[in-house]
């Protein structure tokens, strides 16, 4: 890990276009400000499990309604063809 100090109004470049910018320091927090393209997910590290848990909820209900499309085409691709043609 690289640690550096820097006062009020000072910037941290990450890469090309990222940059880090100490807003305000006190006795015992820091402000800080960053300046990213907007397809950069910024996300404070205590929230980043939630956001998992949310996600893997996501990815499963999208799952579970493939399953369930791709079982219904099954189930009409398996009819006989007079039954598709009716319907």
């Amino acid at each position: 890990m690289l640690v550096l100090s820097r006062k009020e109004g000072e910037r941290i470049r990450i890469g090309e276009d990222i940059f880090v910018t100490v807003v305000h320091a006190a006795k015992d927090k820091v402000h800080i400000g960053v300046d990213a393209p907007l397809e950069t997910i910024i996300l404070r590290d205590e929230l980043r499990p939630k956001i998992s848990v949310i996600d893997s909820e996501e990815t499963t209900e999208k799952t579970n309604e493939t399953i369930e499309e791709n079982e219904i085409n099954i189930a009409l691709d398996n009819q006989p063809q007079d039954s598709k043609l009716a319907s």
